[in-house]
């Protein structure tokens, strides 16, 4: 008697799952010069929120989802440092889609600009103004400070 339950319990999931059809979404990504970008951050995602998935690209530039759901809307978006971010939109997955996305990536336009890090930021080197330079603690060893302003 304890076969029935067993039973019924697998066959529910065998229904259950075989309503919902899971797909694999496949891509590439190039940058202008047709080169494969390797480490790209790439992050799926529904309208609803309920499927958030992120990858990157690996050594030949090609990524992949598995287990996405048919019949809903999503958009994927592609980020790279130096590199424009692209979003890809509304995508609806179905049966019979083709499943494989092709993306090239633009340089963008502040590659090459020269960034200074001040404190927890960065600026452009040409949007800096005063003098930066480090300061060792050997200055203010043999000097009386009544208190860190004056430091």
């Amino acid at each position: 008697m304890q076969v029935k339950p067993l039973l019924l319990f697998l066959l529910f999931l065998l229904f259950s799952s075989a309503g919902f059809a899971q797909f694999e979404v496949k891509g590439e990504v190039r940058n202008e010069k047709n080169d494969l970008l390797e480490g790209v951050s790439i992050l799926l995602k529904n309208n609803t929120g309920s499927v958030r998935k992120s990858t990157q690209t690996d050594i030949n530039g090609q990524f992949r989802f598995s287990d996405i759901p048919e019949g809903e809307d999503y958009s994927i978006s592609l980020t790279y440092v130096g590199y424009t971010a692209r979003e890809l939109s509304p995508l609806r997955i179905t049966a019979g889609s083709d499943l494989f996305f092709p993306v090239a990536l633009q340089p963008s336009a502040s590659v090459g600009e020269e960034v200074v890090v001040v404190a927890y930021s960065t600026q452009k080197k040409a949007n800096l103004t005063g003098a930066v330079d480090q300061v060792s603690g050997k200055i203010f060893e043999n000097r009386a400070l009544p208190n860190v302003s004056q430091g």
